[in-house]
């Protein structure tokens, strides 16, 4: 009877055992999981980081070239009127040379439309980055909340098999020593 008893204190030792190694490599690729994560994280932060600084410097870029553009065009417009003031009585002379900057102008009108078109496509395609980016953070986010449930879950595993083990180690002194104090009969 002792025997049996022993066998089934080994089979339960054993059995905490396995658990203990099931619980080591639940851990350990949690840890993995959140790892990776983290440098999910890292790198996502970076490359948001790039796509803003690259859409301001076009921002800025373009901003500066409109700038140019808009004050060529103040300038040509200005220079224009000041040709027909000053020359009236040279119409006829000057009217090629208003013709040219009629056609400068139209020229600089275009450049502008342009510029514009251009910067509302980089603008379109900022706000689809920065779609993409906000789906990729929740993602990440739902990731996050699935390792915090495992970290929950694994917390709470761990609680009830150190409860498990701290019974089993009272009921083996608790055996040890009545074995010790009351040793079984001899038939």
């Amino acid at each position: 009877m002792t025997t049996d008893r022993l066998d089934r204190l080994e089979q339960s030792l054993d059995d905490i055992r396995v658990i203990h190694a099931e619980t080591a490599a639940l851990l350990q690729s949690v840890n993995q999981q959140q790892a990776r994560t983290s440098a999910e994280l890292a790198r996502l932060a970076e490359q948001q980081t790039q796509s803003e600084a690259r859409l301001d410097a076009a921002l800025e870029h373009l901003a500066q070239q409109q700038a140019q553009t808009a004050a060529r065009l103040d300038e040509f417009i200005f220079q224009a009127q000041r040709l027909l003031g000053n020359n009236a009585e040279r119409s006829t002379q000057n009217s090629g040379r208003l013709d040219r900057l009629e056609g400068v102008t139209a020229m600089l009108v275009r450049l502008q439309d342009r510029q514009e078109a251009q910067l509302e496509r980089q603008q379109t395609q900022l706000e689809r980055q920065q779609t993409q980016l906000e789906r990729q953070q929740t993602h990440l986010e739902h990731q996050q909340a699935q390792i915090e449930r495992m970290d929950r879950e694994y917390a709470e595993y761990q609680r009830t098999t150190n409860a498990a083990l701290e019974r089993i180690d009272r009921l083996l002194d608790y055996l040890i020593n009545r074995d010790r104090d009351h040793p079984p009969a001899s038939p």
